[in-house]
């Protein structure tokens, strides 16, 4: 009979504890993960810093049409 009295009061509290455990984990939201990739072009010897100039550029036009489409965040 005593374990009973005992047992009743703890099977409550950890039913109550995962019920709680198990709402809080579903309204918990996982952010997204956000993902950086990096271009950069290396200058070749003989080439001068205005070919440099010119590549970047071009870049910059690739670049600016993906982010108009929403392709990438900046």
């Amino acid at each position: 009979m005593k374990t009973m009295t005992i047992l009743r009061p703890l099977l409550t509290l950890l039913l109550g504890l995962l019920l709680v455990g198990t709402g809080y984990g579903q309204a918990v939201k996982v952010p997204q993960c956000a993902y950086s990739e990096v271009y950069f072009h290396k200058l070749k010897p003989g080439h001068t810093l205005a070919e440099a100039r010119a590549i970047e550029n071009d870049w910059k036009k690739l670049h600016q049409a993906q982010a108009d489409a929403d392709f990438i965040t900046g």
